[in-house]
């Protein structure tokens, strides 16, 4: 009997998950059959600055920003948001030493076409195109945007859409 019962709540339990994942019509049934990997955080990056670059090697690459804040925070340190023309870089610098040297990116988006991600997907292309060169990422879809994660690192690539063409692009991870 505990066995019948077992399996029974075992069947349940399968039906309603699976009851509750959604389905990506949008994806080619290609994609849906091939192994997929969290996103390696190698690739999360947009022009030549990537997650985790000091300040330091940011300036190196970018010059001074336009625009500076600094922002004080009770978990995280001090936040530092530089802007650029066509670009937006955040900083974290955990124990608030203010050395460009500490300063570690965790985010960096972007609205133009100027600036790729290391896999060259750039603001303009279709989804078509992103879905196609992360093709083995795992990848969350929704109406508006594309997100892909590596829960390893807490970090993510996020296409932001409209009308099929990426208007954004933003790359992130969480504070410590």
């Amino acid at each position: 009997m505990k066995i019948l019962q077992r399996s029974l709540l075992s069947a349940l339990l399968f039906s309603a998950v699976f009851a509750s994942v959604p389905t990506i019509p949008s994806l080619p049934a290609i994609a849906q059959t091939r192994q997929v990997q969290p996103l390696s955080i190698t690739r999360m990056g947009i022009g030549q600055i990537k997650l985790g670059s000091k300040g330091v090697q940011v300036q190196r690459i970018l010059g001074k920003p336009q625009q500076a804040r600094t922002e004080q925070t009770n978990c995280c340190g001090t936040l530092y948001h530089w802007k650029y023309p066509e670009l937006e870089v955040r900083f974290e610098d955990f124990d608030s030493t203010g050395d460009l040297k500490q300063f570690s990116v965790y985010q960096i988006s972007t609205k133009s076409t100027k600036y790729a991600t290391f896999d060259g997907i750039r603001v303009g292309d279709r989804r078509s195109k992103v879905l196609q060169v992360y093709r083995n990422a795992r990848v969350t879809q929704e109406q508006d945007g594309l997100y892909y994660t590596n829960d390893e690192y807490a970090s993510g690539l996020v296409f932001k859409f409209k009308n099929d063409r990426v208007v954004e692009i933003i790359t992130n991870t969480l504070l410590n």
